[in-house]
């Protein structure tokens, strides 16, 4: 009896689904990898933003504005801020809803702490005005006000790594 067959064999098609299989949980993680680099990535922009926004606003007011995150309404900073000579003064800057940063700011001598984080992230990205560079610090979970440190006049964010 001769058996004329056309096809696969059930076990070269488990075979070949085994094959997929593997490849697909490999992109799955590479994946996952490449997300956070963009979440990362994302919050090192609204952080630098913020910290040229401020740093025009100094320029023009001679203060920082300090920026906590219930004052941030989907991804839109707004605050009005009362200058020291009297008078008042806007501080406008939009980014992503799903990045939260905080301002604190210290008067004698001027300094300026920014931390920001993306929801989706898992680092804190920093910047000090008495230090040059970007620093990280590992976070998970929502960004609170509180992990932002104190503006000083020394490095605020001396125990975070540098990018």
């Amino acid at each position: 009896m001769s058996r004329n067959s056309a096809g696969f064999t059930l076990i070269e098609l488990m075979i070949v689904v085994a094959i997929l299989g593997i490849l697909a949980s490999i992109a799955s993680v590479q994946f996952s990898v490449y997300r956070m680099k963009a979440f990362n990535g994302t919050s090192v922009s609204a952080v630098r933003s913020l910290e040229l926004t401020q740093a025009g606003f100094y320029t023009e007011y001679f203060v920082y504005a300090p920026i906590s995150i219930a004052e941030q309404a989907n991804g839109l900073i707004n605050k009005t801020v009362t200058l020291p000579g009297g008078g008042t003064a806007t501080i406008v800057l939009s980014y992503s809803d799903k990045i939260k940063t905080v301002s604190k700011a210290s008067t004698n001598p001027p300094s300026l702490v920014i931390v920001g984080k993306h929801d989706g992230g898992d680092r804190l990205i920093g910047v000090d005005s008495n230090t040059s560079g970007t620093r990280y610090s590992p976070k998970t979970g929502p960004t609170i006000d509180s992990d932002a440190p104190a503006a000083t006049s020394a490095d605020d964010l001396a125990s975070w790594s540098f990018l």
